[in-house]
């Protein structure tokens, strides 16, 4: 190395330094450069080797993040996946519908979670087609067993609505609706859905029923008004008659008097002969009776028909703030043919009751089924009074922010298992024709659903039932 020309400035010493480290560091590098070499296959140089590697871990880095890519995609997938089964699940929840596929080559099922709820059985294993069909009503299934097996020859579809008993022992309607898919001109699988209808057949049959009773309720409000005026003149007509002949047999009983006085035999004899030839005695005596019984029958025609007309009386869509004492009558009395023959019928309303918020017309609907009820029920206990009437008593009471209406009876009572379904829609324990189950529930969707208020049931077998309908002064629970 040449030292620089400027000696001036030049620092030998420093030179020198300068140079020992450089060649310090050369030398330092040469041997870092074979440890390399040594590391690597002889065939190569050390840059292609390490071009090679890094190339390498290029592809590998890249297949990595190709490969990081698409889990993620398919973990994004899958979590949109999950959300969209989620919401089909929560959608069939809601809609109570349940889905099923039966494969026809395999035949085997497969079934949603919602289609287990609804019929209440367990999911796993998934059950045959044959281990779902007996929670049909016999009648039902054999519906559904027929239009399977045309619905598999014919590829048309199907839709029938039947009743069921879920394996928790509840009474529920349902529409099983289906259709075929086919493969090569031939069914290969069926497609179905399986929908709980029970809230809609209690709508329909209540609607049914309301619309009944207000046809009803025209009727006999025409009826009613119609009685009302010979009812009216024909109660004027006896009760003249009855003064009238109160001033005649008064007349009659002085002429006999006056011709017994008088002394004259001849006329006495023909006064007691008229009065003989008449039996006047015996009419004396029974005229005014039967009056009275007439003028007690028309008073009861009267308030028959005043019933009527209360219990006819069109109700409002709104609340309106009602004499529930004055309505129990009126509906007991409407009922009387249903109790008079097995029982007899106590008040005890509470006359300082206040006007409570309702729905009139649905509430006599109400008090109607469950007198209906407590006489049927006494008379499975009592029979036609043979063996002395049974009782019904009905009495209201202020408890609170709520009025109190009790319906009582000394009827055959409830056991446990049948007080528990009492409301179920489409549950009853009477016989064909007599019952169709769905009074109670009617009435405790009316009292609970549309008034917010509440309904206590106690009932001991051989001893008697007790509803007791709590309605609240301030309806905010109403619908």
């Amino acid at each position: 190395m040449t030292p620089p020309s400027n000696t001036s400035s030049f620092n030998l010493t420093d030179y020198e330094e300068k140079c020992r480290e450089v060649r310090s560091l050369t030398k330092t590098c040469e041997v870092l450069k074979k440890r390399v070499e040594a590391s690597m296959d002889e065939s190569e140089s050390s840059f292609a080797a390490f071009e090679r590697q890094a190339h390498l871990q290029r592809l590998v880095d890249e297949r990595t993040e190709r490969i990081r890519d698409e889990a993620e995609r398919a973990s994004e997938e899958n979590r949109k996946r999950g959300r969209v089964e989620a919401l089909l699940n929560d959608s069939q929840r809601l809609a109570k519908v349940g889905g099923w596929m039966f494969d026809l080559s395999t035949e085997t099922m497969q079934y949603t979670s919602e289609f287990y709820r609804i019929l209440e059985i367990e999911g796993e294993p998934a059950l045959p087609l044959e281990a779902t069909l007996p929670y049909y009503e016999p009648s039902f299934r054999q519906a559904l067993e027929a239009a399977l097996t045309e619905a598999i020859g014919s590829q048309m579809p199907f839709d029938l609505e039947g009743r069921a008993t879920t394996g928790a022992g509840n009474d529920i309607w349902v529409r099983v609706q289906a259709r075929v898919y086919t493969e090569d001109g031939r069914a290969s699988r069926i497609l179905g859905l399986t929908s709980d209808i029970t809230e809609r057949k209690l709508v329909e049959s209540r609607m049914a029923q309301s619309q009944k009773m207000e046809s009803v309720g025209q009727l006999a409000s025409g009826i009613a008004h119609e009685l009302n005026t010979p009812i009216q003149f024909v109660s004027d007509n006896t009760r003249f008659l009855k003064s009238a002949f109160e001033d005649l047999a008064t007349a009659v009983n002085e002429l006999v008097t006056i011709a017994r006085e008088g002394r004259d035999e001849a006329t006495e004899a023909r006064v007691s002969k008229a009065l003989d030839e008449v039996d006047f005695a015996f009419l004396a005596g029974e005229v005014p009776t039967s009056i009275e019984q007439s003028l007690e029958g028309l008073g009861r025609v009267a308030e028959l028909v005043r019933a009527m007309k209360d219990y006819a009386h069109p109700g409002r869509k709104e609340m309106e703030h009602a004499d529930l004492n004055s309505a129990i009558k009126s509906t007991a009395t409407v009922a009387r043919n249903e109790w008079k023959y097995v029982a007899s019928l106590d008040y005890d309303l509470d006359p300082s009751l206040p006007r409570v918020p309702c729905l009139l017309a649905e509430f006599n609907q109400v008090v109607l089924n469950m007198i209906v009820n407590a006489a049927h029920a006494i008379e499975d206990r009592h029979g036609q009074g043979a063996d002395g009437k049974g009782r019904i008593k009905l009495a209201t009471r202020l408890e609170g922010d709520s009025v109190v209406v009790v319906i009582e009876d000394d009827g055959n009572g409830m056991p446990e298992r049948v007080r528990k379904r009492i409301f179920d829609p489409f549950f009853t324990t009477k016989e064909v024709g007599k019952g169709t189950g769905q009074g109670l529930a009617i009435s405790h969707q009316v009292i609970v659903a549309r008034h917010g208020g509440s309904i206590a049931v106690s009932s001991e077998e051989g001893v008697g039932t007790a509803f007791e309908l709590h309605l609240p002064l301030k309806p905010g629970g109403a619908k």
